[in-house]
């Protein structure tokens, strides 16, 4: 049997995902089902599923390689994750006041380069 906490993980990273894969899943569906031939549709399906596992067979492979990288990092691993929980918190609180909007102008005009991103 599955341990419970491994199946809410997953569960919570499938409902994250779901707005990300869902779009670009249903317009390849939508384009695959216009095509004569099934053959154009597996082959649209075929380069979606493989752009999609690529990255986790790349983290899985190289995973404890990462591991011995990043071991040394540990002892600060409480103090970054109550600080990121904290920008988190503190970027949400943002977005529901409005002054998201207002901090991304701001960058915008202090860093005209980041324009060029995105």
């Amino acid at each position: 049997m599955p341990d419970l906490a491994t199946w809410g993980i997953g569960a919570a990273f499938a409902i994250g995902w779901t707005p990300c894969i869902g779009p670009i899943l249903g317009a390849i569906l939508a384009l695959s089902s216009t095509h004569a031939n099934a053959e154009a549709g597996m082959l649209y399906l075929a380069a979606y599923s493989l752009g999609l596992a690529l990255p986790f067979l790349g983290s899985a492979l190289f995973i404890e390689h990462f591991r011995q990288r990043v071991r040394w990092f540990s002892r600060w691993s409480r103090l970054l994750r109550a600080f990121a929980g904290l920008v988190l918190v503190v970027m949400g609180l943002m977005v529901l006041t409005g002054h998201m909007t207002l901090f991304a102008s701001w960058m915008l005009s202090t860093f005209p380069v980041l324009g060029r991103f995105g």
